[in-house]
């Protein structure tokens, strides 16, 4: 591994953190639970810990085997991103802008092609398929940024691309999203089924001021989950800003048709557009050595540190992360406001993630193995600890049920999960330089253990 890539895993190392500690923990409203059952629940924000709220044991009923893919031709260093496409292959991203695709026969690499070269894009971040798109070659987006710059990088090289096989080869259709001086830029990606782009683009501050480490203020597009509708005749990718390239509280975006979905994110890493239809987001909370907080649209206060969250994302609300930028017009997006607040004037998370853990990666289960008992369920890694989770939704998916350990091992940093046709887990552990998967195992009755 080059001294430069090193540097690179070490710099996210420190910076996809999410720590902290909250003054005031609420308590989350206890769900519904089964007669007999013994559900332990972690305090909703408790300070420090490292758990996530709705916390339950392990269901012994499912259970992985794991495993690790393993092919030639092309290695992969840094994956960061997962997705299965409409052709069944595994498109696998990397940090260093490689992407290729593994065609598997279960868990057995039958091909590699190489569909991105290295340095042919930018710091590739995610890749999604648009279930809408009725073209008989695989497209694929992808979000790629320039992370790591400081203040020499420039401050609008978000992109999403768009590449149409056979040849792959890149074509921007949106340019000009915000990235930070440090490794908050434009993360997931995600389509609904009318074909619109979501994109969770991370903010540009820690919490609302620049500071040494963030040292640029958020503008526009920052801190968002954004949508775009690219099948709009009159779409315009091109964003522009005025002044063209001087990031400020006051710059203003004069063009481009992405615009915000919602507000008040601070570096929402993945996002999935649930099978019904609703949308959840992780989001890495501050850290307090990283920059004080907007107390409001002309005063700051101490750095605060705050656990990672799950947010289901509604239209137009604001959750918490400020922006003096779109503060100017809306007040509420100049103050901070913490997982607990009850103010009324922020959306509070559905759970809570832990503290010091980076939240990241997360996807739907969709398959019936395990006779449909995950079917529906949210699964995310969290890159610290190593760990895979699964989210039980409420009925409606507007409230969380439970949250509990999915397998017993514990991964080398672990950044995005996906779920194959089989129902298998294929996780890119960054930290390792692979892809692992976990393949279900179906316990018999009173066979458990």
């Amino acid at each position: 591994m080059s001294r430069e890539i090193t540097l690179l895993v070490l710099v996210l190392s420190a910076a996809l953190v999410a720590c902290g500690e909250s003054s005031a923990p609420a308590v989350a409203p206890s769900p519904a639970v089964t007669p007999g059952a013994v559900r332990t629940y972690i305090p909703l924000g408790t300070p420090g810990f490292r758990e996530p709220s709705h916390l339950v044991p392990p269901d012994e009923d499912v259970q992985f085997v794991p495993g690790k893919l393993a092919w030639e031709g092309f290695a992969i260093e840094d994956p960061t991103t997962l997705a299965f496409g409409p052709d069944g292959r595994l498109y696998v991203g990397q940090l260093n802008g490689q992407i290729i695709a593994l065609t598997l026969a279960g868990q057995t690499v039958t091909a590699v092609e190489l569909i991105a070269q290295a340095d042919a894009l930018g710091d590739v971040l995610g890749i999604a398929f648009n279930p809408a798109d009725a073209s008989v070659s695989t497209t694929l987006y992808v979000s790629h940024t320039r992370l790591y710059l400081g203040d020499e990088g420039p401050p609008f090289a978000g992109t999403i691309s768009k590449l149409v096989a056979p040849g792959f080869e890149p074509l921007d259709v949106i340019t000009g999203l915000p990235v930070s001086t440090a490794e908050h830029g434009t993360n997931g990606i995600a389509f609904d089924r009318e074909g619109r782009l979501y994109i969770a683009q991370g903010g540009t501050t820690n919490a609302g001021i620049p500071s040494e480490r963030f040292s640029r203020p958020e503008t526009p597009l920052s801190g968002a989950i954004l949508i775009a509708d690219l099948t709009d005749p009159p779409f315009d990718g091109s964003i522009r800003y005025d002044p063209p390239a001087e990031p400020s509280d006051t710059i203003e975006q004069v063009a481009g048709s992405a615009r915000v979905y919602a507000n008040g994110f601070r570096n929402p890493y993945d996002l999935v557009v649930h099978s019904n239809g609703r949308i959840y987001v992780t989001d890495n909370g501050p850290n307090s050595t990283d920059g004080a907080r907007s107390l409001n649209c002309t005063s700051e206060g101490p750095g605060p540190s705050a656990p990672d969250e799950l947010n289901l994302i509604i239209e137009g609300q604001y959750y918490g992360h400020p922006n003096r930028n779109r503060g100017r017009p809306d007040e509420r997006q100049c103050t901070y406001r913490a997982s607990d607040d009850r103010s009324a004037e922020s959306t509070p998370p559905l759970a809570t993630l832990g503290f010091f853990v980076s939240a990241d990666g997360i996807t739907e289960y969709n398959s019936d193995a395990f006779g449909g008992l995950l079917r529906g369920n949210l699964i995310y890694v969290e890159w610290v600890k190593g760990r895979v989770w699964r989210v039980v939704l409420s009925d409606d998916g507007t409230s969380v049920v439970s949250i509990s350990q999915l397998v017993p091992d514990v991964l080398e940093r672990p950044l995005d999960v996906a779920v194959g046709p089989d129902g298998a887990l294929y996780i890119a552990e960054m930290g390792a330089d692979r892809i692992s998967y976990f393949v279900p195992f179906l316990v018999e009755p009173g066979n458990a253990g």
